[in-house]
């Protein structure tokens, strides 16, 4: 069961969070670390912020005449002195969890002088009237707006720290002597003393925590002015679990030191080559397990020995049995890590590019019409050729059967339309042709296709149903039907489709810009003015005798194209950013809009396919979330041909 969290004030949101099960390998929760570091500046050891270690007599008498005496903190606390302090990040190692005299540290060194005789700063800001005026005034202002808050910001000043959001209000009004609400919001979202303050504490903190777990050595590693902590600002890393110790790892990776038995393994790379970090760590393992002394002069030996062992399924040796407990009984959950994940996203950048070329290449029918203006239109002297280059481009496509790449200037052989439709149908099922047997049709993608076409619909539909989209429709179904779809086309666009795919397009691209494009054709072609797609209308009708909707057409094409493209970016994280996912949702309803059929036809399609093949109902609230959705039987009209001959795509039909 996941966490819920209520606002209070003028808005209240139940926020649903995705179920670690339904996404390929990452979650998209806040990190353990991270929430560990907020918990701790929240309630701390035995206080911190929350701790009672003010003193209530600073309520009758003038602070800001005391703060300047302040020099060393006393016990009980002086609130403005106190929170004047600068908020440092926590260590990870030494006798100073935290900067001396820092906020955390004053805090911290006066919880074990807590008394009920003090007060926490919750009931100081309470108990001076204008100031908790101030602070229900700013709760109410951030409730409204809440969900157009960014994803941070709303892990920091979560309901669930109360005591964070005390002390930001409570530092605006005594320190920096703001008094209207609104000025205290923006200081709390937008200065870098403010939320960012928080989120940088806790990320470095727990950056700390989770490079001194993992046992690397970095130089300046607690200083909060080094390289580290610099390089940990500017990498701008997030604070969910799908993102952190990814972005960590990135800033840890160029700053690792040395590991154990350095200059032994220094030695050992001479003759075995490079070795990445983990490598070097098992080694140093062996080197310590070895039962002989390994020195410079037979190192390099035993480390070829020991890496043609890591090349099977090596397992790390040790020199002592451990004894048994009940950790034995733990389970580990099978989850994948970055380095086995499955999704090629150059294999679904590639599918972005096929579905661009095909759709208009083949369905607005750009080859065709290019081929009927070179072997029909110019043969009956339609217009006059002048130009040089013109001339040399028709006599290599037309004579030659050759092409210009635009991008790297070679003379290219085009490519054949049953070639074409073979990968087509390789990669998205689509057209009918014949290909060899022995090739697998992706008849899946389909389905998932239309799924997150579904998906996407019904989220557009209950989000502007709703007065808080964010927090009270769920986004979980879109992401695995894009999580689908991302291994689907990983596993099918593979082999000669990556091959043919840039020869396909850089034909189209010539077809386009050195034909139809230039300023002889579109002078003589359509003489009354207008753009390439004019060209390919006027040419369409006489080739078919009927008007193709070229504009439509190349909607789809770039739309289908970025939303593919962005099916190969996605990972969980990026969908947690508002920004990101609007506009991924925006395409797809662009998309869907295309298509001429919106939600209705789609929506009506679907839900028939499932109620044809309906379970038993399951009981409510044990129906799973974030599924995609059971195979359907596709109707017979879908896949076979996209566009009808005429260019329209039939009424009863999807066509993706």
């Amino acid at each position: 069961m996941q966490p819920t969290s209520i606002i209070t004030g003028t808005g209240t949101a139940f926020r649903l969070r995705r179920p670690l099960s339904t996404s390929n390998g990452f979650v998209s929760d806040i990190n353990p670390r991270v929430k560990e570091q907020l918990d701790g500046l929240e309630r701390g050891l035995e206080g911190l912020l929350g701790g009672r270690v003010f003193d209530p007599a600073a309520l009758h008498r003038d602070a800001k005449k005391e703060a300047s005496a302040a020099a060393s903190a006393s016990h009980p606390l002086e609130p403005e002195a106190t929170l004047g302090r600068p908020l440092t990040p926590q260590r990870a190692r030494g006798p100073a969890i935290w900067a001396q005299n820092s906020l955390a540290d004053v805090l911290h060194d006066a919880s074990p002088h807590a008394s009920k005789t003090y007060i926490t700063l919750a009931e100081y800001v309470d108990r001076v009237p204008e100031l908790s005026t101030l602070k229900y005034a700013v709760d109410d202002a951030l409730s409204q707006d809440w969900f157009t808050l960014d994803e941070t910001a709303r892990r920091v000043l979560d309901d669930s720290l109360p005591s964070i959001r005390v002390y930001l209000v409570a530092y605006a009004y005594l320190v920096l002597g703001l008094r209207d609400a609104g000025a205290v919001k923006k200081f709390i979202l937008n200065d870098r003393l403010g939320a960012p303050q928080i989120a940088d504490y806790a990320i470095i903190g727990a950056a700390r925590d989770l490079v001194a777990d993992k046992g690397y050595n970095i130089p300046r590693l607690e200083d909060d002015d080094g390289q580290f902590v610099t390089a940990i600002r500017a990498a701008h890393i997030g604070l969910s679990t799908s993102s952190f110790e990814q972005g960590v790892f990135g800033v840890v990776a160029d700053r690792i030191n040395d590991v154990e038995h350095a200059d032994l393994i220094a030695e050992a790379e001479k003759t075995v080559g490079p070795l990445p970090l983990a490598t070097k760590r098992l080694l140093a393992l062996y080197i310590d397990a070895a039962p002989v002394k390994i020195t410079k002069a037979n190192v390099a030996f035993f480390a070829t020995s020991w890496l043609s062992q890591l090349g099977g399924a090596p397992t790390v040796p040790t020199t002592e049995a451990a004894p048994p407990s009940d950790d034995d009984f733990d389970i580990a959950i099978f989850t994948d890590d970055d380095s086995a994940f499955t999704i090629s996203r150059s294999a679904i950048l590639c599918a972005a590019q096929l579905y661009y070329a095909m759709v208009l290449g083949d369905e607005l029918d750009a080859f065709a019409v290019v081929h009927y203006f070179t072997h029909k239109y110019l043969i009956r002297g339609g217009m006059e050729v002048s130009d040089g280059r013109l001339r040399d481009d028709l006599q290599a496509y037309v004579f030659s059967n050759r092409f210009t790449d635009l991008k790297t200037g070679r003379l290219l052989d085009r490519t054949r339309p049953a070639e074409r439709q073979m990968f087509y149908r390789q990669v998205f099922a689509h057209g009918k042709a014949e290909v060899p047997g022995d090739m697998v049709v992706n008849d899946d993608f389909m389905r998932m296709w239309k799924t997150l076409m579904l998906e996407s619909a019904t989220y557009l539909e209950r989000a502007q149903a709703s007065l808080n989209p964010d927090g009270f429709v769920s986004r979980q179904k879109v992401m695995q039907a894009v999580e689908d779809l991302q291994y689907n086309l990983s596993t099918h666009c593979i082999g000669m489709a990556t091959v043919a795919t840039p020869l396909i397009h850089a034909e189209l691209n010539f077809a386009i810009r050195r034909i139809l494009m230039h300023p002889e054709v579109l002078k003589q072609v359509v003489p009354i003015g207008g753009t390439w797609w004019r060209v390919v209308e006027r040419l369409y009708m006489e080739m078919k005798h009927s008007t193709p909707k070229a504009t439509v057409f190349y909607n789809k094409a770039r739309l289908g194209h970025d939303i593919i493209k962005s099916i190969a970016d996605y990972d969980p994280a990026t969908f947690e950013n508002d920004t990101q996912f609007s506009a991924f949702i925006s395409n797809v309803d662009a998309y869907i809009t295309t298509q001429s059929i919106l939600q209705d036809a789609l929506t009506d399609d679907l839900k028939r396919q499932q109620e044809d093949i309906a379970t038993p109902v399951t009981p409510v609230g044990l129906e799973p979330t974030g599924a995609a959705m059971p195979p359907a039987p596709m109707p017979a009209a879908v896949g076979a041909g996209g566009a009808s001959t005429n260019g329209h795509a039939p009424a009863d039909e999807w066509d993706f």
